[in-house]
């Protein structure tokens, strides 16, 4: 017997909600979404409707089966593993059971499961094959309707999904009249979950409510930037995407590095072209040892400038945005411009990118453009092109990069004055998921209005004045994600490899541009926007042999543990106060006298550590180190290492650098 249950709805949000879903009805959005859905059900349908046996169950081949599990949102990437798991011998009796439950489940018992397939999953199915009949209680639908009720919090378990019926119907009747309305139709439990998806996304409540997770393996939906780039036959990683659109975001210089054939040329291509921005590829030629390639040079034999293709378009770009001035219309309004420069280590990049570096550093004036300027000439005659040009706040640059022995290494100060993201994982198998055709020409422009007036208020308005860069700072504060920032500077200084204010403001506004993004960009949480951000603007500045960087590096290694499992500090860094704004002076002394009276040395500091992550009490060698790189790669930062580590991309990398240290004696970032 279902338990009978009282629930009260916050009339006034759900009646706001309702009327606003109203609106999004006639969206060329929503009908897109309606018609992804209709496609799903019918997929849906035509595997199951034909299973009226036992012996049609056992027919059911094991393509059937993986094209089913593709219909579920979000499922694309572990259906084939997944099927293949029910298909095996051994798991035959699973899946007979499994699917004969499925097939004649009436909603009145507990919701059937099984390994990898939970209520979310399955509810998805059930409502695919019986819309009318059946509800789906997956994240979004959860956070959707939890925000609207006051006195009742719903959850995934099997045994409570049929005791959420009566509210799920109640919901679809107040949804019914909407459509009833706008559309002329009936609503279903497809409906249902497309209005609490779409309320979920509007109001951002995914933060707000603590839902168990179906398991590790379970995938969530990719977001819709992600669709998108998947549509046109790539796969990137959701949380890499996020990071590189923070990157560009509050710096305007990323570097895109990593193993050849991974896509990060086309990354950057398709991002300008998902913006519809002009964009310039250039691939960097070994032979380049100045910026003449780049921006031209005066010839004095025939009095003439002799121009570029990329100078041209800097010019452009300063036009295009001038004009936006003139217009009075605001400098958000003006359009982006990149250049991508495509493998750009095969030539010193000091060399040919000196001017574009310095001038990148000088900091901005008040309209946006670089203080400093680049000199192309003195010749008084020529005024066409200028003597010197600034750089205009719409003007961003990528850089591609191959790490193998045909290329320069990138030296310390480039990658200080850039963001890096790091292309070393790959998916030989990836998802294929279903190639939406409308999604090239209809979907993007109306799925991703706010995130290209978010990006291009970012990219056109990058140089963050002092206002914003102080309230991101506090809010570092706020997430006490500022005293860990200030841990690892304490960590550093006696190295000499500490950070300085620039590196601070970049922190800060990477994390509060990574988590606050538009919609159709996956949010990062503040733990995974800080790990980010401290690799790619702390670690660049290792770069040296052994006795340089083999404390130091443990030192971070212990600094991204979880503070349960951090281990106490070597002899060299014995004066180090854990937080110099939360302690106080008597309190630092102290603490300073104990770890004087029992200080680890280096050796027993690393065994602690060891101890720590892996569980083993030993000093590392370096096969164990590469054992620990390999395992975090399968785990994907999860299960035992996402217990142990708070910061599991930092981890990895100074990992990664150690292995390299013990190898060569030598180890840097690139």
């Amino acid at each position: 017997m279902v338990e009978e249950i009282k629930w009260e709805w916050d009339e006034e949000k759900l009646e706001k909600a309702l009327e606003e879903f109203k609106e999004y009805l006639k969206s060329q959005q929503a009908k897109n979404e309606y018609e992804k859905r209709n496609r799903r059900k019918i997929k849906i349908q035509k595997y199951l409707e034909n299973l009226k046996n036992l012996e049609d169950i056992k027919n059911l081949s094991i393509n059937e089966f993986r094209e089913m599990l593709k219909q579920i949102y979000g499922f694309a990437r572990q259906a084939p593993s997944v099927a293949n798991y029910y298909y095996s011998k051994e798991n035959e009796e699973k899946r007979i059971e499994f699917l004969m439950k499925l097939v004649t489940y009436d909603g009145k018992e507990k919701c059937p499961v099984a390994d990898n397939l939970k209520v979310r999953s399955v509810s998805q199915i059930l409502a695919l094959k019986e819309p009318y009949k059946f509800y789906i209680v997956n994240e979004a639908s959860l956070n959707g309707i939890n925000s609207l009720l006051k006195n009742i919090k719903l959850n995934d378990k099997p045994e409570d999904y049929p005791k959420w019926r009566p509210i799920f119907e109640d919901l679809r009747s107040l949804v019914n009249e909407v459509y009833k309305e706008t559309l002329g139709r009936e609503a279903d439990f497809l409906d249902v979950d497309l209005f609490l998806w779409w309320h979920s996304e509007e109001n951002n409540d995914k933060g707000e409510i603590s839902i168990e997770r179906e398991s590790s393996n379970s995938a969530t939906q990719p977001s819709l930037l992600s669709q998108y780039f998947q549509n046109k036959g790539y796969y990137f990683d959701d949380k890499l995407i996020t990071a590189f659109y923070a990157a560009l975001k509050t710096k305007g210089f990323v570097i895109l590095s990593g193993l050849s054939g991974t896509g990060k040329t086309k990354l950057a291509m398709l991002f300008a072209e998902l913006l519809k921005a002009p964009y310039i590829f250039l691939s960097v030629r070994p032979d380049w040892r100045d910026g003449k390639a780049l921006l031209g040079y005066y010839n004095p034999l025939s009095g003439e400038y002799e121009r570029t293709s990329l100078l041209d378009f800097i010019l452009k770009a300063i036009e295009n945005y001038n004009r936006s001035k003139e217009n009075n219309t605001s400098k958000e309004k003006a359009q982006p411009y990149f250049i991508i420069l495509d493998e750009m280590n095969l030539s010193h990049v000091e060399y040919y990118f000196a001017d574009f570096l310095s001038v990148l550093e000088s900091g901005r004036d008040e309209t946006g453009f670089t203080k400093e300027s680049i000199k192309l000439h003195s010749n008084e005659r020529i005024t066409d092109p200028p003597s010197e040009i600034k750089l205009p706040p719409n003007l961003y640059i990528i850089g591609t990069v191959n790490v193998d022995e045909t290329t320069y290494m990138f030296s310390p100060k480039v990658l200080d004055r850039a963001f890096v993201l790091e292309f070393r994982e790959v998916d030989l198998d990836p998802p294929k998921p279903e190639l939406d055709p409308d999604m090239q020409e209809v979907t993007i422009e109306p799925l991703l209005n706010d995130f290209l007036k978010n990006i291009k208020d970012g990219v056109v308005g990058v140089v963050a004045d002092k206002e914003e860069i102080e309230k991101a700072i506090d809010k570092l504060k706020e997430k006490d994600k500022f005293n860990e920032l200030n841990a690892l500077y304490e960590i550093l200084q006696p190295y000499d490899l500490h950070f300085g204010y620039r590196a601070r403001d970049e922190i800060a506004l990477f994390v509060e541009y990574a988590t606050n993004v538009p919609k159709g960009v996956t949010k990062l949480k503040d733990d995974e926007a800080f790990d980010f951000a401290v690799l790619m603007k702390v670690l660049p500045k290792f770069h040296g042999p052994r006795q340089k960087l083999e404390k130091p590096l443990w030192e971070v290694l212990n600094w991204c543990l979880k503070s349960e499992s951090k281990s106490s500090p070597p002899p060299s860094l014995e004066n180090r106060s854990e937080s110099s704004e939360a302690q106080s002076s008597e309190a630092q002394s102290l603490q300073n006298r104990s770890e004087r009276s029992n200080p680890l040395s280096l050796s027993d500091f690393k065994k602690e550590i060891w101890k720590k992550l892996t569980g083993k009490n030993i000093e590392p060698p370096v096969e164990h180190i590469a054992n620990v790189i390999v395992e975090m790669s399968k785990d994907e930062f999860k299960g035992k290492f996402k217990e142990k580590l708070k910061y599991p991309r930092t981890a990895k990398k100074v990992l990664t650098m150690l292995r390299q240290l013990y190898e060569t004696g030598f180890a840097s970032f690139s």
